[in-house]
């Protein structure tokens, strides 16, 4: 699914080798704007200085704008904070991708996703504005929001920082639980900050792989 070899950047400065394939895996960076570089490029934000990036078995230096686009729509981003739209209520910014690429009808889209709020325990009204969430809550609905899409491959970047050990380990163990995300492609674009979290995957100290 994503294969990285001698991948180098402004930030990046030893070359990154791994390979991602199906199941639960965990990229650690010393610093964020490593993090943050490798995500730009995982999206085509931004082109590696040297090396290759191959997504879903194509080289994104070499594709076209559009292979890109629809590449994207294969892939789901939790961000620090859930990465919510700040003048969209809490279910409107979960439910709004799934409804836009007519994932599923509107009726089925609002019960699975009502019944994802109840599993993940949030606790206010769907209907609840963002500013009045806590870190943990925004979270939990960019978790909602992933889940209702079901992409090929979900991107978790930096979602542990901010939040409590016990919130932390909530939202892995939720994650673990999921039996519609088996065959499904995770990683886990992580920083030493978040170390506490274990994650029991391949994981990348940003250049050297080590087993856990």
């Amino acid at each position: 699914m994503i294969k990285c070899t001698g991948l180098q950047g402004e930030f990046i400065k030893e070359a990154l080798n791994i390979e991602v394939q199906k199941g639960s895996w965990a990229i650690y960076f010393k610093a964020q704007d490593e993090a943050d570089e490798f995500f730009e490029m995982l999206l085509g934000f931004k082109k590696p200085l040297s090396g290759k990036l191959i997504l879903m078995n194509k080289e994104l230096n070499t594709i076209s704008k559009e292979e890109l686009f629809a590449l994207r729509k294969r892939i789901g981003i939790v961000f620090p904070g859930g990465g919510l739209i700040s003048n969209l209520r809490a279910w409107e910014n979960m439910s709004l991708p799934a409804l836009y690429h007519r994932v599923d009808s509107f009726e089925i889209i609002k019960e699975k996703g009502l019944k994802l709020l109840e599993e993940l325990g949030f606790k206010k009204p769907p209907l609840t504005r963002i500013s009045e969430l806590t870190i943990f809550e925004r979270v939990l609905i960019g978790l909602g929001r992933v889940f209702l899409l079901m992409p090929d491959i979900i991107i978790f970047h930096r979602i542990f920082e901010g939040l409590s050990g016990e919130e932390k380990g909530f939202i892995y163990s939720f994650i673990k639980s999921r039996k519609d995300f088996e065959g499904k492609a995770m990683l886990w674009i992580l920083t030493q900050k978040e170390e506490e979290v274990f994650i029991p995957a391949v994981i990348f100290d940003t250049n050297e792989e080590v087993a856990k």
